[in-house]
């Protein structure tokens, strides 16, 4: 295996493990943003409802 060879498996190793690495990453933001936007939506359904029943 020459040099040039080496080269571009160690990027092309590196690559994937950056894109799973961002992969993983993102997956939690959007998880963290997700349960974040659930509970804004809780309060606000709260809000309406207490509104509501008075």
């Amino acid at each position: 295996m020459s040099l040039f060879e080496g080269f571009v498996v160690v990027f092309v190793i590196m690559f994937f493990s950056l894109f799973l690495g961002f992969m993983i990453i993102g997956n939690r933001i959007a998880h963290s943003i997700e349960t974040l936007t659930a509970r804004d939506a809780a309060k606000h359904l709260d809000e309406i409802d207490s509104k509501m029943n008075k």
